[in-house]
């Protein structure tokens, strides 16, 4: 589902700020050995998150779109103990207290779903991103990953964030 202009979130980033916010590295390949969280931080990982967001070529129900935004904002804030099923379960999909995720695979198609549209996203319009927000196989905490182009060196970032803006996206 592609989403309009006209629905991005007040005060989600613009086509200019978006473009900013990527790198233009021609050849970036993922890298394990330095996670990109402490190469840029939380503000340029939520810009990430941003931008992947407003992309056309993200092409994600609400539904896995509120899966991301929910397991990247937890992983910030350090509140990774809630990225578990039954509480992903209640909090973004509005089960109730009683979810039982033997009889409700929600959660886990959800996130499937959500690790493709990703796949498909790094494919084309994220492909020279200077992070990847990877969702790993049996588990809902994203990783994220610095890419680094094929000299070695890692990805400058041009911020998306204005200087006046704080808090989150």
């Amino acid at each position: 589902m592609n989403r309009k202009a006209t629905e991005r979130p007040v005060g989600g980033v613009g086509t200019a700020q978006r473009q900013r916010c990527r790198a233009t590295h021609p050849a970036l390949q993922p890298s394990e050995a330095e996670p990109a969280i402490a190469h840029f931080g939380p503000a340029e990982i939520r810009c990430h998150l941003q931008q992947i967001l407003d992309s056309p070529a993200f092409e994600a129900s609400e539904r896995r779109r509120r899966l991301l935004r929910y397991v990247v904002e937890q992983t910030l804030d350090g509140r990774t103990e809630r990225l578990e099923g039954a509480v992903i379960a209640t909090e973004v999909f509005g089960r109730d207290q009683t979810f039982d995720p033997q009889s409700d695979p929600v959660v886990r198609l959800e996130a499937g779903l959500l690790r493709r549209a990703l796949a498909s996203y790094y494919l084309t319009d994220g492909r020279h991103d200077p992070v990847r927000i990877a969702i790993p196989k049996g588990a809902c905490t994203p990783q994220f990953q610095l890419q680094t182009a094929q000299n070695g060196a890692s990805p400058a970032w041009t911020p998306c964030l204005s200087t006046s803006m704080t808090g989150r996206l």
